[in-house]
């Protein structure tokens, strides 16, 4: 199979910080060099805190704050300029580097694949004045982490393939834990206005002896302390402060509680299934593809904290499904860190052009395997597909096509003609099943020489070319 171990990747972040992206970002990073593809960070503003693995190539580009985040256009245009241009442009989070890194590839009069990898609502993106559709439009596919964002991008930007592509989850340190019995809540998560925990104690309060765990910290605690001491809770609100793993603390809890506002990717409730812990939520973006109710949590309204206390109630007293831990992790497995990883390099492969080999074969057994070896060995910056049409061969040449097509099963199509027609007919009816962007033309004899190819793709790109002869653009 041509490979892809030379694919230059660059990640373009504005700023960073210890969340959940930055850890999905080293992930990625990570799992796409150990495949043998040359990643490099790009980050428009560092503040000097380390938060990338130091295996990673890191280039921050500037310490200080921008007046203007259209400053960051020429500040990468420089940096690709000073050093090389990647393959694929992957910006994330902002929908703003997009349209960054497609004005500074213009600048450059270069040629790039960019993708808008979003990790939350187009609409908190938009209130933060990073971006919106529009500077999504920029890029050539976005990549999102729910259904509700795609079909709201596939409306604005049908132009813009939206591929859903889920967030890698690391559950080794998602321990088993068998649900208990007794009524009790774990919250994990930052203590922001966002997330509602306000509303979670009101039903706390309004139900019939739950108790509630809180693991994270944040400016909302003082606030949560005290509305706590207000409703008269006492010693059935705990509150544990952050956590390395809050996991730890999951012993003994009947299930885990959001009550947020959004949740693009809800990382927590992953892991509490992954956990075998049922989610009680609100019925945001991510979750709602996540919770099946019944099966695997339940889901109540925003901000109505009677009904989050009266389904409580219900569940422990049997009025509802009991939900056992295995249907919850098996509701997590998709999401494990090697599965979701590897849908996210298929997902950028996907994004590249495709060059069509178009080889007419002729009574030429003994030269095929020659050519095909040279083909498939290419390292190559684009989908391959080869084309072999038999030209009514009389010697062992369909055999041949055969043996290579049950090795190449998906980049190589054989073309049987039981009369022959010649070479130019070999060839126009190859270009009926071309999908590719390029076109390639190769004679059964050649034989392609290391990087032949990829130079070739290069040479029509860059000529505005669709087509070439094998040769034709040394």
């Amino acid at each position: 199979m041509a490979n892809k171990k030379d694919l230059a990747v660059d990640i373009l972040v504005p700023l960073s910080g210890r969340g959940g992206v930055e850890r999905v970002i080293n992930q990625a990073a990570c799992f796409l060099m150990e495949q043998g593809w040359q990643v490099r960070v790009v980050q428009m503003v560092y503040d000097g805190q380390a938060w990338l693995d130091a295996r990673v190539p890191f280039y921050p580009l500037r310490r200080e704050k921008v007046d203007d985040i259209f400053d960051f256009i020429p500040m990468y245009a420089q940096f690709m300029g000073q050093t090389r241009v990647p393959d694929l442009v992957v910006a994330t989070p902002w929908p703003y580097l997009a349209l960054a890194a497609r004005k500074a590839l213009e600048q450059l009069q270069a040629y790039a694949k960019v993708v808008s990898w979003l990790h939350g609502p187009l609409e908190v993106y938009k209130r933060y004045e990073v971006g919106g559709a529009e500077c999504v439009g920029f890029a050539d596919e976005a990549f999102v982490l729910n259904e509700r964002t795609r079909a709201l991008l596939e409306r604005l930007l049908p132009q813009v393939p939206a591929r859903l592509v889920w967030n890698p989850v690391d559950f080794s340190r998602c321990r088993e834990v068998s649900p208990g019995n007794e009524r009790r809540l774990l919250f994990v998560g930052r203590l922001s206005p966002e997330k509602h925990v306000g509303v979670v104690l009101e039903a706390v309060a309004k139900s019939r002896g739950w108790r509630l765990r809180i693991v994270g910290s944040g400016p909302e605690r003082a606030a949560l302390e005290e509305q706590a001491q207000a409703l008269g809770l006492g010693e059935r609100v705990e509150l544990s402060g952050w956590q390395d793993n809050p996991w730890e603390l999951a012993e003994g809890c009947a299930g885990l509680v959001l009550a947020s506002e959004y949740e693009a990717f809800p990382l927590v409730a992953i892991e509490a299934m992954a956990c075998g812990l049922p989610v009680f939520s609100t019925p945001v973006d991510g979750v709602i593809e996540l919770v099946r109710p019944g099966e695997n949590g339940f889901l109540f309204e925003r901000d109505n904290s009677a009904q989050l206390a009266q389904i409580l109630d219900l569940y422990a007293d049997g009025g509802l499904p009991r939900i056992e831990p295995e249907a919850c992790r098996a509701s997590a497995a998709r999401y494990e860190a090697g599965t979701a990883l590897e849908r996210l390099k298929c997902a950028l492969e996907g994004i590249l052009d495709k060059v069509s080999v178009i080889v007419p074969c002729c009574d030429v057994s003994d030269y095929l395997p020659n050519c095909l070896n040279s083909v498939f060995e290419q390292q190559v910056n684009f989908n391959l597909e080869v084309i072999c049409v038999d030209d009514g061969s009389t010697d062992r040449t369909q055999d041949v096509l055969m043996e290579w097509e049950a090795r190449f099963p998906e980049e190589l199509l054989v073309i049987p003609l039981e009369e022959r027609g010649g070479a130019q007919k070999a060839r126009g009816i190859a270009l009926q099943y071309a999908t590719g962007n390029y076109i390639v033309y190769a004679g059964a004899q050649d034989v392609f020489l290391p990087g032949e190819l990829r130079g070739m793709y290069e040479a029509m790109r860059g000529q505005g070319l669709a087509a070439a002869e094998k040769g034709m653009c040394q």
